[in-house]
């Protein structure tokens, strides 16, 4: 990787690991591609940072989504999301007044609402909700972790800072558990973040 300003390389060239997903931060804070922001605040005389580090375990275009179990109904969508997070509800009606946030890099529920973290703070995603009998098999890609939540409609629906996704129905009201996996993988309507939320029903 080179840099350059007005046509013209400037520096040296950086060797990368490979072909693969890049995320890219400047000293700003700013994301191009990317990544957690930061808080810095250069000197005059600090030099303008570039960061860049390589997504691991990117998977091959076309790896399918499910490999010997498959499960009873699944559901595919795209979202538009910010703050690095989206929701998935089961509460039949809208958010609540306040949205839980995900904890970390890891899920977390509240109020019959599961937030999700996503690795860039504003992009496009998309999302694979699949609704199986028992417990599902482990997906591919970064597991997020699991969680359950009280389903007072039925259906599970995907919500984004932008408003209502795809819809999965759900037998009815009851406890329901989940587990997501981030999978990063080259797409045509979305940047290279793809997740799949598998969904089952637990008894209290």
């Amino acid at each position: 990787m080179a840099l350059y300003t007005g046509g013209e390389r400037v520096g040296g060239v950086l060797s990368l690991d490979g072909p693969g997903v890049y995320w890219c931060l400047t000293s700003n804070g700013m994301q191009m591609s990317g990544g957690a922001p930061v808080t810095y605040r250069p000197r005059e005389d600090d030099p303008y940072l570039v960061r860049l580090w390589r997504v691991p375990g990117q998977l091959a275009p076309g790896e399918p989504l499910f490999r010997c179990a498959v499960p009873r109904q699944v559901v595919d969508g795209g979202l538009r999301v910010s703050h690095g997070e989206f929701w998935l509800s089961a509460r039949g009606g809208d958010l609540p007044g306040e949205i839980p946030a995900p904890q970390g890099d890891r899920l977390h529920a509240a109020e019959g609402v599961i937030a999700v973290p996503t690795m860039v703070q504003d992009t496009r995603v998309a999302v694979a909700v699949s609704w199986w009998d028992a417990e599902p098999p482990a997906g591919a890609g970064v597991a997020l972790g699991s969680c359950t939540v009280r389903a007072e409609g039925d259906a599970v629906r995907c919500w984004s800072v932008e408003g209502p996704g795809v819809a999965l129905p759900t037998p009815g009201p009851g406890t329901i558990a989940a587990r997501v996996w981030r999978r990063i993988e080259p797409g045509d309507d979305f940047r290279y973040e793809r997740y799949d939320v598998r969904l089952w029903a637990v008894t209290e």
